[in-house]
C-alpha cells in the first residue's frame, strides 16, 4: 500500500467516524424532542386541580433540562468528540430516565404527594449532564497521554476514584 492509499484510507475512516457521530447526534436530538414532549404530556396528565400559575411554573421547571440540552446542542459542533459523545449519551439517558420516572409516578402514584418527583428530577438531570460532559472534557480528547493524565489529576478525588472503578 502506497502512502497515497494510506492517506485515502484514513480519510474514509474519518468519514465513517463522522457519519456514525452524526447518526448518534440525530438520534439523540429525536430523543430530546420526544423526552420534552413526553414529559410535558405526563405533567399535564398528573396535575390535580392545581392553579394554572403553578402548572405553568412546573412546565418551565420540568422542561428546563431539555432546554439546557437544546442549548448545548447549539454549540456542540465546536466541541471535541469526547464531549459530544457524552452530551449525546446523556441526552438519551435523561430522556429515558425522565419518562420512566414520570410515567411510573402517573401509573402508580405514591401515597404521599407526587410533587416531590416533579421537583427533584430536573435539577438531578442537569447536574448529571454537566458532570458527564465536564468529565469528558477534562479526561478525553487530549493529544498525549501525559496531558490526559494531568487533566485526570485535576478532577476531585471522589470522581477519580469512581472513574477508576468503572475502567
Amino acid at each position: 500500500m502506497t502512502s497515497l492509499d494510506a492517506g485515502n484510507q484514513h480519510s474514509y475512516e474519518d468519514t465513517d467516524d463522522s457519519r456514525s457521530l452524526n447518526v448518534f447526534r440525530q438520534s439523540s436530538l429525536i430523543a430530546l424532542i420526544a423526552g420534552a414532549i413526553g414529559s410535558f404530556v405526563l405533567l399535564l396528565m398528573s396535575r390535580e386541580n392545581a392553579p394554572i400559575f403553578l402548572v405553568v411554573l412546573f412546565v418551565i421547571w420540568v422542561l428546563g433540562p431539555f432546554a439546557f440540552l437544546a442549548i448545548a446542542y447549539r454549540f456542540d459542533k465546536r466541541w471535541l468528540k469526547a464531549k459530544r459523545v457524552a452530551l449525546y449519551a446523556t441526552t438519551i439517558a435523561t430522556t429515558i430516565a425522565s419518562l420512566a420516572i414520570y410515567g411510573y409516578v402517573n401509573i402508580w402514584p405514591p401515597q404521599s404527594t407526587r410533587a416531590f418527583v416533579w421537583v427533584l428530577v430536573p435539577p438531578v438531570s442537569v447536574f448529571l449532564t454537566v458532570a458527564s460532559v465536564g468529565i469528558a472534557a477534562v479526561t478525553g480528547g487530549t493529544k498525549s497521554k501525559k496531558a490526559s493524565y494531568r487533566n485526570f489529576c485535576r478532577l476531585p478525588r471522589v470522581l477519580r476514584t469512581a472513574i477508576r472503578k468503572i475502567m
